[in-house]
């Protein structure tokens, strides 16, 4: 059975504004316990998750099976999104999720 991107139904995609990358905020990296942050991220080791962002007023979200720990210092997970599918714009619009 053909997916969504398969069946043309991503062959919209959003066009972002350029802005930050979803990297370089780092507000708030000094509250993260990494301790807890390498507890959580070593308790999920495979399956489905869902990334969430707020963009053009209103929450957007997908899920994602291809999500791991990118990194303890600085603390990073990694979500891989298809660049066609609109979640990827909205990620681009907010630069974070």
């Amino acid at each position: 059975m053909p997916n969504d991107i398969e069946r043309g139904a991503a062959s919209d995609p959003v066009e972002p504004p350029r802005g930050p990358s979803v990297t370089s905020d780092t507000a708030g990296l000094d509250r993260i316990d990494l301790a807890l942050f390498r507890k959580v991220m070593g308790s999920f080791p495979t399956g489905v998750t869902v990334i969430t962002t707020q963009a053009g007023g209103a929450p957007r979200g997908m899920t994602a099976n291809a999500f791991m720990s990118g990194s303890l210092d600085p603390p990073l997970c990694v979500v891989c999104v298809a660049k066609r599918a609109h979640m990827h714009g909205y990620l681009l619009q907010t630069g974070r999720f």
